[in-house]
């Protein structure tokens, strides 16, 4: 509040949001010291998504803040994953690939999946990922059969779909009973929308659901296990993102 009233400009502002936001990696959760989502080097991800479409281009930001606050999210929903591991993996709008490298150490096989894989492709064969398929499809139809999969990862994914019941369906349709779902999206609230003020991001039009919209259709099909909230753990107002972990019913 005395940083408050002290305020009397716009730079202002802006200058305490961002140190608000670098103050709020020390209340970032992960599964254990030092254990993170394997990084992919900017510059390699600039050159992976050279003249293709990739759903975000945040991982390779020219801002440094932007990539440390994607980099954490994505080690929050590392921490969810099951200390025993699972066998076969769907990766739900796999973009440009910046999870693969992790999936592979951690299932059997990886299945990725998006309307264009060819981002992903280049990651997976600079990186040597022998046990990770990538496949060019549509979500609202997946070409696989029932049952396919112990588990699925939905990060920054389900809010682009307008009808979120049949994406949801589909994703439970392929997932063995008992498989997880990992889930990450966007509060879209005014923290949320404050941030991309910020950094000057334009909502993505077909951004349709907040993640409370989304986990209210996730919960008619699945148990909660585990939901956070980040990078506030205990402040959900100061949150951009909702992550957890559920199993189907």
């Amino acid at each position: 509040m005395h940083f408050l009233r002290d305020i009397d400009s716009i730079g202002q502002v802006k200058e305490y949001a961002v140190g608000l936001l670098v103050r709020l990696k020390t209340a970032l959760p992960s599964r254990t010291r030092g254990s993170r989502v394997i990084r992919v080097n900017r510059k390699e991800l600039e050159e992976f998504a050279r003249g293709v479409h990739v759903g975000s281009t945040v991982y390779f930001s020219l801002n440094p803040l932007v990539r440390f606050i994607n980099w954490k999210k994505l080690d929050s929903v590392f921490s969810l994953f099951s200390p025993w591991g699972r066998d076969r993996i769907l990766d739900f709008g796999s973009g440009n690939g910046v999870m693969l490298p992790t999936m592979s150490d951690e299932f059997d096989t990886v299945v990725g999946i998006d309307l264009c894989t060819t981002a992903a492709s280049r990651m997976s064969q600079a990186y040597r990922l022998r046990n990770v398929f990538l496949v060019a499809a549509d979500g609202m139809e997946l070409p696989f059969h029932d049952d396919s999969f112990d588990a699925v990862m939905a990060t920054s994914t389900l809010e682009h779909f307008r009808d979120i019941e049949k994406a949801v369906a589909e994703i439970v349709r392929i997932t063995k009973r008992g498989g997880l779902l990992f889930f990450l999206s966007p509060t879209e609230n005014a923290f949320y929308r404050f941030g991309r003020w910020l950094f000057r991001y334009k909502k993505p039009v077909d951004h349709y659901h907040s993640a409370k919209d989304i986990e209210g259709v996730l919960e008619k099909y699945y148990t909660v296990e585990l939901k956070r909230n980040f990078p506030s753990a205990f402040l959900p107002f100061l949150s951009i993102y909702r992550l957890g972990r559920f199993r189907v019913k």
